[in-house]
């Protein structure tokens, strides 16, 4: 049987060299298009360990993954007027944070109407500035994202929201810390709810405030620590947990603003800050196997070059093989989509 088709193969060898070229052709069309994604994920979205996941999210909408941020105090506690100042300028400039530079504005026309294509042209203006326009000072293309955001979300389905537009917008869905974390306890049989953490008079901070604080197990070494000299935020995204670089982009970008806002305190409080979680974690290891493919990948080549030539002891016939090779992958990345792969 094997013999026949090598026979016909022969036979016919301008047609197959003729097929074989346009697939080739085809194939490469096609992976040349293919999106490089390092994220961890290896289990697809529609695998059913996933599917549990996203319906938890969705019926507990804080129970994503964390990114926590903790920042320790040199001489100075989170009980001074300067360690909430620092805690309130963090909390608020990450909750503002976006990604509309980033944003992909031809995955959002399907989705617009005539009449919101002004508020697409403001939004790329703005972030997306041309060699011909300069980036506006005002925050016309943040407002214009918001409204559009606004007018698009009861029109599409919640993934359609969140990658096309809703993740660039509003990426980060909440920011957790002491600063708006009610102190929450129990008196004579009586439950009581206060606010716990804030700037006081004269920086004078009372011991019952103090006590209130670090007595409550709530906050002790989970917003602050037990010796008042660190406090943390916690951080849910609210981005696309598979696109490994919109992850890294995000993650990257609170790194840059909380290292801003601690260099302004560095000489009041001389805080150093650790990052921690999930997030982080996804993001170290994408760039890590974006590190390895880039050094072991020549030294793949060199290897399955050096294994040919001894196995065939021809240059010719190692070259040859790894043509057949780098040809078989090219075939099967561009032959993916087109299965629906």
């Amino acid at each position: 049987m094997g013999s026949r088709i090598v026979s016909h193969l022969l036979r016919y060898r301008a047609w197959v060299i003729v097929c074989t070229v346009v697939l080739l052709i085809i194939a490469g069309a096609n992976a040349a298009f293919i999106t490089k994604n390092t994220s961890p994920y290896f289990i697809g979205l529609d695998h059913p360990t996933r599917q549990h996941e996203t319906r938890l999210r969705e019926s507990f909408t804080r129970a994503g993954d964390n990114m926590v941020i903790l920042v320790t105090l040199g001489q100075q506690s989170i009980f001074d007027n300067k360690s909430v100042a620092l805690l309130q300028d963090l909390q608020s400039a990450i909750g503002s944070i976006h990604l509309l530079e980033s944003l992909d504005g031809d995955r959002l026309l399907p989705y617009i109407e005539a009449k919101n294509h002004h508020l697409l042209e403001q939004i790329e203006s703005e972030f997306q500035p041309s060699d011909s326009q300069e980036q506006s000072s005002a925050n016309t293309g943040l407002s214009a994202a918001i409204r559009l955001a606004n007018d698009l979300r009861p029109k599409l389905s919640a993934d359609e929201y969140l990658l096309s537009l809703g993740q660039y917008v509003f990426p980060i869905r909440s920011v957790k810390s002491i600063i708006n974390t009610d102190n929450i306890y129990e008196l004579d049989d009586e439950l009581f709810v206060e606010p716990s953490y804030a700037a006081q008079d004269g920086n004078q901070w009372s011991h019952k405030v103090r006590a209130d604080i670090m007595d409550n197990p709530l906050l002790r070494g989970t917003f602050v620590s037990s010796d008042a000299k660190a406090f943390s935020l916690h951080i849910e995204l609210d981005i696309d947990t598979e696109d490994g670089e919109v992850n890294a982009l995000l993650v990257n970008k609170i790194k840059q603003v909380v290292e801003t806002k601690i260099a302004l305190y560095k000489d009041a409080l001389s805080p150093q800050v650790h990052y921690a979680g999930v997030p982080v974690v996804n993001v170290a290891l994408s760039e890590v196997m974006e590190a390895d493919n880039a050094k072991y990948f020549p030294l793949v080549i060199t290897l399955v070059l050096a294994l040919l030539y001894f196995s065939f002891r021809s240059p010719w016939a190692a070259i040859y093989g790894l043509l057949i090779a780098v040809c078989s992958i090219v075939l099967s990345f561009g032959l993916m989509p087109i299965l629906g792969i």
